[in-house]
């Protein structure tokens, strides 16, 4: 009876664990880092169900491709864990190109989110549009948003995998305060799940 019982309990914790789990918010738009630049910083997100915090980092690998990676710890519906993010964004469409709008680029990222319960992958494809303006000093405003598909795999113990297809958007905004250091903010609505972010960045 012990064990039935410790069964139901942990069979009702894995049903609410919510399909669009992945926590992470990237203060993404669509401008790729040059070639050898970087950037570092932390970010804090928060949602009805969950809270993120960690570390994120970028690299440029070529003229309009970069890669990025965060990692940090999850509090998702009372349970503790750890989540990590890689990806890369790529710029097909400059300021340039489109009679000094916006930049448009397209995104994939993957991600993984351990609990205590539960082993949750998501794979992020998205399309990111931003306008960047110079302020100055080596400093810019950006404001920018992103669609795209989420799509998040479930392995919960002692159930059967799953899967799930749904849809992601954010928007969001950011503002170097001085040249070298920037902060963030971003919305995001993931699957259903709505994520609240801000973050700082230094710039290499």
């Amino acid at each position: 009876m012990k064990t039935l019982a410790h069964s139901m309990a942990a069979i009702l914790v894995l049903a609410a664990t919510p399909a669009g789990a992945i926590t992470t918010v990237g203060f993404d738009h669509a401008r790729p880092l040059a070639p050898q630049k970087a950037e570092a910083g932390a970010a804090l997100t928060a949602g009805s169900d969950a809270w993120f915090i960690g570390a994120h980092g970028r690299i440029g690998l070529l003229p309009e491709l970069d890669a990025a990676l965060r990692a940090g710890l999850v509090l998702l519906d009372d349970q503790s864990g750890f989540e990590v993010e890689g990806g890369a964004r790529f710029r097909f469409l400059r300021t340039e190109d489109t009679g000094g709008a916006v930049d448009l680029a397209f995104a994939t990222y993957g991600a993984i989110l351990k609990s205590d319960a539960a082993f949750l992958g998501g794979v992020d494809p998205q399309l990111l549009v931003s306008r960047h303006f110079d302020i100055g000093g080596g400093r810019e405003v950006y404001v920018g948003g992103g669609f795209g598909l989420a799509v998040t795999f479930i392995d919960q113990d002692g159930r059967a995998s799953d899967s799930e297809l749904g849809l992601l958007g954010t928007v969001g905004a950011g503002v170097d305060i001085i040249k070298g250091l920037g902060v963030a903010l971003e919305v995001r609505l993931r699957d259903g799940d709505e994520r609240y972010g801000v973050g700082a960045t230094l710039h290499f």
